[in-house]
């Protein structure tokens, strides 16, 4: 898995399909390419476009932290932002509950989780309360990361939930964000997590997909790709998300760490130096911390999030940018491009890639402005390099034209233009 990888096989799969049909004499490539990814795929959309600018004609990348790179993104403003949607959306008072369920498992009672969860077992092992916590850690960046619309989130009912909890039962508090317990939603008399465990480590057994699912073992993964310190991954790891692990310990560089003043998660001071042992212990690599910032090679007017893009020619443009205001990833999108023809486009309220969902009525006004100025953009930049097949045609006798694309017509003096648009 590799992103230098990834560029080139696209490269070479564009050329073969933009291909000249010489036997039928068209001079030039007609087929031109827009690319239209989103978050990973959207940085890669752009570094195709500014990789390749004589390839690859336009590319819009929605959600797509290229940015997000060493020396220039804030290591807290991806969780603040997630922070932030949960007190906008689920209450002021709602991080502050989201902290409590954390202390309970940093000041960990185990004969009292046990009864939030309705554990089975009476001897839990550290890894089974690394899986609840990952679970728990991983439902919260779900809701975060995926907030709108406001009014079919999941974020009111989850600070609903664990807003039920008594002053003295922090234990409880991620039992009821998970909805697992007494009362809660799996049709146990009581959480096997031994069961959980085997079932998440043996992909091939009965029942182990769903059960990866619903321990959210996927979590550690995804921790370990926005940053996460080695305590808070857990022991489970999901298949489709080892490839995510990887990438973030080699060229898919985002640092993101945590204070806990700003925002609800344990503290913790992200660092290369870090990293590098993270990512020694995991995969016995070393991470190219600089590998975005070299190949997209845009400096920045100022650091921290939403930085702004310093002018310059040397880069290709036509790239359009879309973020959500309440995206995370969108703290690390340029607020402002480097060219005139780099389209910034903020989503109001939208979330992670939300811009790119099906349209339906539940949609904002803001959305649809949004999607409308999208549509604009990427419908003027189609126009403006709408391509043209110029065929060159033999004359009938020995007048030659003198111009490719032109012909003389048999007994008459004047050139009929042969052009044909794709």
């Amino acid at each position: 898995l590799s992103l230098h990888s990834t560029l080139s096989d696209h490269c070479q799969s564009f050329r073969r399909t933009s291909t000249s049909n010489k036997r039928i004499g068209v001079r030039h490539t007609f087929r031109k390419w827009q690319l239209v990814w989103r978050s990973l795929s959207g940085t890669i959309a752009a570094m195709m476009r500014i990789q390749f600018p004589t390839l690859i004609d336009m590319a819009f990348a929605s959600s797509a932290p290229v940015l997000g790179v060493v020396g220039v993104a804030d290591q807290f403003a991806w969780r603040k932002r997630l922070t932030d949607n949960f007190a906008e959306l689920g209450g002021a008072d709602c991080p502050g509950l989201v902290r409590r369920g954390f202390n309970a498992f940093v000041w960990r009672n185990p004969a009292k989780l046990r009864e939030a969860f309705g554990i089975c077992e009476k001897d839990v092992p550290d890894a089974h309360w690394d899986m609840l916590l990952g679970m728990a850690w991983q439902e919260l960046e779900n809701l975060g990361n995926f907030p709108y619309p406001a009014h079919q989130s999941g974020i009111p009912l989850a600070c609903t939930q664990m807003r039920e909890v008594g002053p003295a039962d922090d234990a409880k508090i991620f039992a009821k964000l998970l909805n697992l317990g007494p009362g809660g939603r799996l049709p146990y008399k009581c959480l096997d997590l031994r069961r959980w465990a085997l079932l998440a480590a043996s992909p091939s057994a009965p029942g182990a997909a769903a059960t990866r699912r619903a321990a959210g073992a996927a979590g550690a993964a995804t921790r370990a790709a926005t940053g996460a310190p080695p305590s808070a991954l857990g022991t489970q790891v999901a298949d489709w998300a080892v490839g995510w692990s990887y990438m973030a310990c080699t060229e898919v560089v985002h640092p993101i760490g945590a204070n806990n003043v700003t925002d609800m998660f344990p503290p913790y001071d992200w660092t290369v130096a870090g990293l590098n042992a993270m990512c020694e212990h995991a995969w016995k690599v070393a991470p190219d911390v600089n590998y975005l910032q070299r190949r997209i090679d845009v400096q920045v007017e100022r650091r921290g999030a939403y930085p702004p893009a310093k002018r310059t020619k040397a880069v290709a443009g036509r790239i359009l940018f879309s973020w959500g205001t309440r995206d995370p990833w969108g703290t690390m999108v340029p607020s402002r491009g480097w060219a005139d023809d780099v389209e910034i486009v903020e989503v109001p309220g939208g979330g992670h890639c939300s811009d790119l969902q099906t349209p339906g009525p539940e949609d904002t006004e803001g959305m649809r402005r949004a999607r409308a100025n999208i549509s604009a953009i990427l419908g003027r930049w189609l126009m403006e390099v709408r391509p043209v097949r110029h065929m060159k045609l033999q004359p009938f006798g020995n007048h030659s034209s003198a111009h490719p694309g032109q012909l003389r017509s048999f007994g008459k003096a004047h050139h009929a233009e042969a052009t044909a648009e794709r």
